[in-house]
């Protein structure tokens, strides 16, 4: 990780979470450190608390308590995926270079345009 203020994928990570960073403190107002990851994330009570774009909330590994998760590709607009891995919208990746600065290794798994961890299952030819 080179830049904790650097956004993922190359320019943004939707419009919530996609901040790298290494504690809370690297993060925007609202939002947490995902150290599993190292991508901020939206903290939330309930649904109603996050974007359109991220509507679940609920927990996951490395944030401490609830946040803002996305669910569909569609929900994050035009040229994002929700990344599986992380739950965030991300800008779509189409090369390697997309996916530096995770907390963990990445590539680029080009039929999803998501950054993948290297040791991800799904990531055959790589």
């Amino acid at each position: 990780m080179t830049n904790a203020a650097s956004t993922a994928s190359s320019g943004s990570g939707g419009s919530t979470g996609g901040v790298f960073c290494r504690a809370d403190s690297d993060c925007p107002l609202g939002e947490v450190c995902n150290v599993s990851n190292g991508i901020c994330m939206t903290s939330c009570t309930q649904g109603s608390d996050c974007p359109n774009t991220e509507k679940t909330c609920a927990a996951i590994s490395g944030a401490p308590g609830d946040v803002c998760q996305c669910a569909t590709d569609a929900l994050c607009g035009t040229g994002f995926v929700c990344n599986t891995f992380d739950l965030v919208c991300q800008q779509k990746c189409f090369q390697d270079s997309n996916c530096v600065n995770y907390a963990d290794a990445r590539h680029c798994d080009l039929p999803s345009g998501q950054c993948a961890p290297v040791s991800s299952t799904n990531d055959a030819g790589h």
